[in-house]
């Protein structure tokens, strides 16, 4: 199919193959279950994105679609609403199987279908070789390739009900090489599956693959670009500091007014990080810590604590941080070092028209900077006074 990767007026598609794109500007178009919508509420999610508008109609219907865009564009929440929706809660069977790449990804997925399949009582697992009780009463299963194509090859994993398969960033999962995994489980799939394929990018072999195996005609070839971020979805504030080592109990004093919903803190170096989860620690706050140098298994175990509720607050330089996931509330603890790493903060708690808060902690050297990314933005961000966060 000939794919576009043209800008559009409202925000970046491009659509080409399929048939005539069907656009919706709210999710209540969608017709979708009263207990999906309940979900999507509680995410906080308002109004789909300009990608969301053109892929969900088919995303839904599970027609088959090749969906292709950057990170940020909202392409795993869109398939989470389409699997919540189409999958049956009364039936204790894996009926939708989502395939990944390795890391923390799978979590994050899982974090998501369950966060929005909540009120259906959608259960949702990780599955991979240390799951040796098999997918027994979840309706969804999250795994990477390589885990899952080794257990369909071992006949650990059986797929006989499957209704809706998700290849997710299809463009890693062939850069590494797994094609034949990919059509190893294909192959052990039911003839009926539908099939979506999502990717960043389209190279060559991802559209060789949805030749191979969506409908000759899917329901929806879609390429999207980043969209701009709606300020507009972001409450922005800054705490004045007067010195550094204040830092610390303005924190806790903004700790005790946000009391609901996940929370990453950003500081700009490892030492930090690792100072200020010790800080914390002695105040009895669960917390989890990422930053680029920790070793791949110590990042996967502290992001699967952060996505499974176990720690509420992530602290983390901003390289290690997963773009994958929405943060309702970004705390900077340290004032990021230019506005490209400052709008890359608070992106984190309003991409896919949800509404988020982000506050910053300045001290005089960063007033400067602070003005400039209100001016260059045209945005206020808006003062909070030591003594509204508990600080005198």
């Amino acid at each position: 199919a000939a794919v576009s990767g043209a800008d559009d007026a409202d925000g970046g598609e491009g659509n080409g193959g399929g048939p005539a794109t069907v656009v919706v500007n709210e999710f209540a178009d969608l017709g979708l279950d009263a207990d999906v919508l309940r979900g999507m509420r509680d995410r906080g999610l308002e109004r789909p994105s300009p990608m969301q508008r053109r892929a969900l109609p088919a995303i839904v219907a599970m027609r088959g679609a090749l969906v292709a865009g950057p990170s940020g564009t909202g392409k795993v929440t869109a398939f989470a609403i389409g699997l919540v929706q189409n999958v049956d809660p009364r039936v204790g069977e894996c009926q939708a199987l989502v395939v990944t790449w390795g890391g923390v990804r799978p979590a994050a997925i899982q974090h998501e279908i369950r966060e929005m399949g909540v009120h259906r009582r959608i259960t949702v697992q990780i599955w991979g070789e240390k799951n040796p009780a098999g997918p027994v009463g979840h309706q969804v299963v999250v795994g990477a390739l390589d885990q899952i194509s080794l257990l369909v090859r071992r006949r650990e994993l059986v797929l006989d009900c499957v209704r809706h398969l998700i290849l997710d960033r299809a463009d890693v999962l062939l850069a590494e090489c797994f094609q034949s995994h990919i059509y190893e489980i294909l192959r052990a799939l039911p003839l009926t599956v539908s099939v979506s394929i999502f990717a960043q990018t389209l190279p060559e072999g991802v559209l060789r693959l949805a030749s191979n195996v969506l409908p000759q005609s899917p329901a929806l070839v879609l390429f999207c670009h980043k969209p701009r971020l709606n300020l507009d979805t972001v409450q922005q504030f800054h705490v004045s500091v007067e010195r550094e080592e204040w830092k610390l109990d303005v924190l806790f004093g903004l700790l005790e007014i946000i009391t609901n919903g996940p929370m990453v803190i950003y500081c700009n170096t490892q030492r930090k990080v690792h100072w200020l989860q010790g800080q914390m620690a002695q105040r009895n706050w669960a917390t989890s810590c990422i930053h680029e140098s920790m070793q791949h298994q110590e990042h996967e175990r502290n992001m699967s604590d952060f996505c499974s509720g176990s720690s509420r607050a992530l602290i983390a330089v901003d390289r290690a941080v997963d773009y994958l996931r929405i943060y309702p509330h970004v705390i900077s603890f340290d004032f990021p070092t230019d506005r490209k790493q400052y709008m890359n903060r608070i992106g984190h708690s309003g991409e896919y028209g949800c509404k988020g808060i982000a506050i910053s902690l300045v001290t005089e050297r960063d007033m400067s900077l602070l003005c400039d990314i209100e001016n260059y933005y045209s945005t206020n961000i808006a003062e909070l006074s030591m003594d509204a966060v508990g600080f005198a």
